[in-house]
């Protein structure tokens, strides 16, 4: 884990999960456009699907079954 600012704050687990909660709300909420919802909707689905992709070579690499 790399090294901050003596005077910086980390957030903590709750602060994180708290986050994602209000990510996911706004995107099924009213909050935001529908363009800005498809946008940040294909960028969370291409990064679950880069890190799926880079799991499965990694694990056929290593040739675990």
């Amino acid at each position: 884990m790399g090294t901050g600012e003596p005077d910086q704050l980390l957030a903590g687990k709750w602060a994180f999960a708290g986050g994602v909660f209000r990510f996911v709300a706004a995107l099924l909420g009213d909050a935001l456009p529908g363009w800005a919802k498809w946008t940040l909707c294909a960028i969370v689905a291409a990064g679950a699907l880069w890190q799926g992709a880079t799991w499965l070579l990694r694990r056929r690499r290593v040739g675990i079954r």
